[in-house]
């Protein structure tokens, strides 16, 4: 088998460290002595290197590996000839002018489809020409075509499957297109081309290639991977190297460079290899049959993305055919690239496809974008901000946004820990922590209540002065009564809010309004468009803090200290038993149950339905929500005689110090610490799950391996114990243990299989005394989650 070695990068970098080991093993370290080739291309143009030489002895080899070509996109190539006799025409990267642009193409593997019979790689050309089962000849008269082909007009020079794919593909390309594809339609082409290839033939057959389609982009596909026993590379690894950046040494030479000090802030770059090429970096494997699309140093995988790129002025570009257009309504996630648009408008700063011009176009010094996912938001703005901090609450997320490269700096957890030093932990320290840009592409419409973001936001800007941008999807003020509290729940689990509410809290927290772009189309949901308004707000420096308002503690939006409570009220409380309140699911409040019941304690509830589909109202508790005399309205609630209160991790604590206070471990200090730990875990995982469980596809075995995963180190941690924390009960394990009853319903049991130790331990709590009780007599009929959830039982 061949081996492969890609670059993409965000600035010109020159190859030639990777390069270095890569030659290696054309000959040297590994067997691949049957040529070597080399794409670099710059501007329009290509620059080729070919050599029928084993590239370990390549003079020529040596001579581009000390020469320090710098390129956005590159390809190189060592073969081990299995197709096609040793000869230069078979060199790889293969290339072809298409729609005025060179393509360039490389591939490992063997495609059944496109095989020729050659006897010996060493045998001459002239030799080798005979008939295949396929009624192919190595002279290449004809072959299969793919897509809607009827007419070939690329063919192969030389006798490789290899270069047989490539011109079949460039030739199912252009029948299908008359003007220029754009790269997420591009994309999909390429995957649908990709499928036919392997299609009745996915067992044999070995596709790994490179694409470039100009100076910027490069396409990578893998089939299949590897294969369990086989000594032979079947797949495709990349990296992507970003600031800060750190040493890297060669695996196949005792060669290693620290690229801190050979690369600046701005650049970015992903290294796709068929194996690792280094010994001390995370490379990561591509998965069975996936296409990345690599551009500005980073990897792509869906259409949106591909969209997202395309509108930052990259895509196919020629001098002979028009340039495709994006249907602005046609990608769900349009939101980073308006968000830009509005800012830059309200700032007065024009849009420029120039490199020059974006390069010198910085107008913020640290910026900060709050939910930032898997990063795909702050591409449109790295290159207008010197620092950029990335804010993500769920750690999967996090880790692909931190592979992106695109941030200085990410922070796993809520909205709030934008404040946190970045020496320290803590959101409340002394340490000033100030930007002059936040921005929330996608943040808003996943939450209802807006005062404390307001408020973080302010506390952010308010030492500098600077801007506020974000989207909204709006409420029709005329179509909502005026008892609402601006916002509401849609049947797809995001907040709508009211343009009325959002202005008042626009005056409440002292911003300007710069720009308002209304009745704008965010996205899409079910191929319908979901319309908004993108806001661009002002907030000068050195304005005090607004004494109106004080921001409340919402346990799992921010990081605050724990809600506190006057405890000696409870001595003057009547013997009623306790009322917990919540909606007619286990959600929340089953944890609590299962403490109320380990500690003896009998309680009523107060049960609230949420409707069938296709509206889901929640009339049965928004009706009443502003009634019941809480504090904070919020399901679950405990009320207990002329008490109550809201919020779970609260009502946990209430009741434990109440009730059954060992539960706790306030006289253990490194005991309580530890609990307080594990409940905050259990805490985050339960919610990332559980809102796949609402925003995800509805399908259980997609959101199985991930949900599995997701406990293997709480697994590690619990190991022989018998309880979360250690030795003794505490108020963490009534969580976990409900956790790992969430992922076994997902899982149809596979997590109890992956990790017996799971098992054991959820029996072990669910026989507990009182709780063992409950379990037996429960209300089967309670669902995990509300009706609106794609995932339910």
């Amino acid at each position: 088998m061949c081996q492969l070695l890609g670059m993409n990068c965000a600035t010109p970098t020159d190859f030639n460290f990777s390069f270095r080991g890569f030659k290696c093993r054309g000959g040297d370290t590994d067997v691949h002595s049957h040529g070597w080739g080399l794409a670099i291309y710059e501007g329009r143009g290509v620059r080729t290197f070919h050599d029928p030489l084993p590239c370990a002895v390549s003079p020529l080899a040596e001579m581009v590996s000390s020469y320090p070509i710098k390129t956005y996109n590159m390809m190189a190539h060592i073969r081990y000839a299995t197709q096609g006799g040793v000869s230069l025409e078979n060199v790889h990267p293969f290339q072809r002018e298409m729609w005025g642009i060179l393509w360039t193409f490389a591939h490992n593997g063997e495609v059944p489809m496109f095989t020729f019979k050659t006897p010996n790689p060493n045998t001459p050309r002239e030799q080798t020409i005979e008939p295949c089962a396929s009624g192919l000849s190595c002279c290449n008269s004809s072959m299969p075509m793919l897509g809607r082909c009827k007419e070939a007009i690329y063919h192969p020079v030389g006798d490789t499957d290899s270069e047989a794919v490539f011109c079949a593909m460039l030739n199912a390309l252009r029948a299908e297109f008359t003007t220029l594809p754009t790269l997420p339609v591009l994309y999909e082409a390429i995957q649908r081309l990709c499928s036919e290839i392997i299609r009745g033939n996915e067992s044999e057959t070995i596709f790994n290639f490179l694409l470039g389609c100009g100076q910027y982009t490069m396409f990578a596909f893998s089939w299949p991977g590897s294969r369990p026993g086989s000594s032979v590379w079947n797949g495709l690894h990349y990296l992507v190297r970003y600031p800060p950046f750190s040493k890297a040494k060669l695996k196949d030479i005792d060669y290693a460079v620290d690229f801190n000090d050979t690369n600046g802030e701005d650049d970015r770059v992903a290294i796709i290899a068929t194996k690792p090429l280094t010994t001390n970096e995370n490379w990561k494997e591509f998965k069975r049959g996936q296409l990345l699309m690599f551009d500005f140093g980073l990897p792509y995988s869906k259409p949106y993305e591909c969209a997202a790129i395309e509108k930052c002025g990259r895509g196919l570009s020629s001098r002979v055919m028009p340039r495709g257009v994006i249907c602005p309504h046609q990608y769900q996630y349009n939101i980073p690239s308006l968000l830009r648009k509005a800012v830059c408008k309200a700032l007065g700063k024009e849009e420029s496809d120039d490199e020059v011009e974006k390069a010198n176009s910085i107008w913020s010094e640290r910026a900060v974008d709050l939910g930032c996912g898997s990063g795909l938001s702050g591409l449109p703005f790295r290159q207008h901000t010197r620092h950029l901090t990335g804010v993500e609450v769920s750690g999967e997320m996090a880790e692909e946004a931190r592979e992106r490269g695109c941030y200085n700096r990410i922070i796993v957890g809520d909205a709030e820990c934008v404040l946190q030093s970045e020496h320290s932990s803590d959101c409340h320290s002394d340490e000033v922590i100030w930007y002059d840009f936040v921005f929330a592409c996608d943040l808003i419409p996943y939450i209802g209540d807006l005062k404390p973001i307001f408020h973080t936001v302010r506390r952010s800007l308010e030492c500098k002065g600077g801007t506020f941008a974000f989207s909204a999807e709006i409420l029709n003020d005329a179509l909502s009564t005026g008892d609402e509290d601006g916002y509401a729940m849609q049947k797809i689990a995001r907040f709508c809010h009211k343009q009325s509410y959002l202005m008042s809290l626009i005056e409440q927290f002292d911003f300007s309004v710069l720009n308002v772009t209304e009745a704008t189309v965010l996205r899409q949901h079910d191929g319908k468009d979901v319309l908004g308004s993108i806001f661009v707000l002002g907030l000068e420096a050195g304005i005090n803090n607004p004494s109106t308002f004080a921001v409340p503690n919402r346990p799992g939006l921010f990081l605050s200290p724990p809600l506190t409570f006057n405890l000696s009220r409870a001595s003057t409380m009547s013997t009623n038993k306790p009322i917990l309140g919540y909606w007619k699911i286990r959600g929340l409040a089953e944890p609590v149950r299962y403490q109320l019941a380990y500690s003896k304690v009998a309680f009523d509830e107060e049960v609230y339905e949420q409707a069938d589909g296709p509206d889901f109202s929640r009339a049965a508790w928004m009706d009443v929500k502003f009634k019941q005399g809480l504090d904070f309205p919020n399901l679950p609630y405990l009320k207990h005689g002329d008490f109550s209160i809201t919020e779970s991790a609260a009502i946990h604590r209430y009741c434990a110090k109440k009730w059954c206070p060992e539960l706790l471990h306030l006289d253990d200090d490194e005991m309580y610490a530890k609990s307080e730990m594990m409940w905050g875990v259990v805490a985050d995982i339960k919610k990332d799950i559980t809102m796949q469980c609402y925003m995800g596809d509805g399908s259980k075995e997609n959101l199985a391996s991930k949900a599995i995963a997701k406990l293997e180190p709480l697994a590690k941690v619990l190991g022989d114990q018998k309880f979360i924390a250690g030795d003794s009960l505490c108020v963490a394990d009534f969580a976990f243990a409900e956790l790992v009853e969430l992922v076994d319903f997902i899982s149809g049991g596979n997590v109890l299989v992956t990790y017996p130790s799971l098992k054991k331990y959820r029996d072990y709590i669910f026989d507990l005394p009182g709780v063992k009780e409950y379990i037996g007599g429960r209300d089967h009929s309670k669902p995990f989650n509300n009706k609106v959830a794609t995932i339910n039982n």
